[in-house]
C-alpha cells in the first residue's frame, strides 16, 4: 500500500475540496461541524483549510475540484 502524500500547501482561509463517501456519516458530521458546504455539481464538500488542518478530513482533500467562486473569477474580464 502506498503511503499517503499530503496535498500542496493551502492558506488557512482557502476553500479546499474534500471527498467524503455517502456512507461515511461521521466524516459528513465533521464536515458540517466545521462549516463545510456540499457542492452537488462537483459532488464534494468545500471547507476552509484552516478548519480541517491536522484532522482526519485533511486526508480526504482532492485536487481536481474548484470552488464555484474561483471558477467565476476566472471568467471575469478586467
Amino acid at each position: 500500500m502506498k503511503d499517503w502524500t499530503p496535498p500542496p500547501r493551502y492558506g488557512v482561509n482557502d476553500l479546499v475540496p474534500v471527498c467524503i463517501a455517502y456512507t461515511e456519516t461521521e466524516l459528513k458530521k465533521e464536515a458540517k461541524a466545521v462549516a463545510g458546504k456540499w457542492d452537488p455539481e462537483e459532488k464534494v464538500w468545500f471547507i476552509q483549510y484552516g478548519r480541517i488542518k491536522g484532522t482526519s478530513l485533511e486526508k480526504h482533500i482532492v485536487s481536481d475540484a474548484t470552488p464555484k467562486r474561483q471558477k467565476a473569477q476566472k471568467h471575469i474580464i478586467v
